[in-house]
């Protein structure tokens, strides 16, 4: 399934003049953006299921709003990474399985597919991905290009945060 996403509609885009790159590395840097804006889509998903399961275990509201916020963000994110993919040369349209969009329930308990969740995405994933992005932030040389992913690290620092606290509420003696 492709997915179009108009970015005007979903986040203030800087201007992306693209920089003298040469024909070696302007294939690898359109992709990378096309890959970057993928994987923030996919997050979107990620964090989508993410409030379904705090829903459904009656989580604190403040919570659930925390986790709509999130979606909002992984979604300026993926906006971003497109219009970035855009000024290389890329259509902007993404490519995705289904099942990498739906997210599926699994057989288990919805307390334990939280936990899962909790670990897998909030106290491995976003972890590494932050770590990656702080990474290319060092190496990248000043540009627009590497504005945006200061911007997307500024939010993407609660998401690699997230979850070892939320582990320790969940274990908590008190959790519902």
């Amino acid at each position: 399934h492709e997915t179009h996403i108009d970015v005007a509609d979903v986040v203030e885009i800087p201007d992306l003049t693209p920089p003298a790159l040469s024909p070696q590395v302007l294939p690898i840097a359109r992709r990378a953006w096309e890959a970057r804006a993928a994987s923030e889509y996919i997050g979107v998903m990620v964090v989508r299921r993410f409030h379904g399961l705090l829903v459904d275990v009656n989580a604190p509201t403040d919570l659930q709003e925390l986790a709509l916020s999130m979606m909002l963000q992984e979604q300026q994110h993926t906006a971003l990474c497109v219009a970035a993919a855009r000024s290389l040369g890329r259509s902007g349209s993404l490519s995705f399985s289904l099942e990498e969009l739906q997210r599926p329930r699994t057989s288990a308990t919805v307390d334990e597919q939280l936990i899962e969740m909790i670990v897998s995405a909030y106290c491995v994933g976003e972890v590494v991905a932050l770590a990656l992005i702080r990474h290319s932030i060092e190496v990248l040389p000043p540009s627009s290009y590497r504005d945006i992913l200061r911007r997307i690290a500024k939010d993407e620092v609660l998401h690699g945060r997230i979850g070892a606290p939320l582990l320790r509420l969940v274990r908590s003696e008190g959790a519902a």
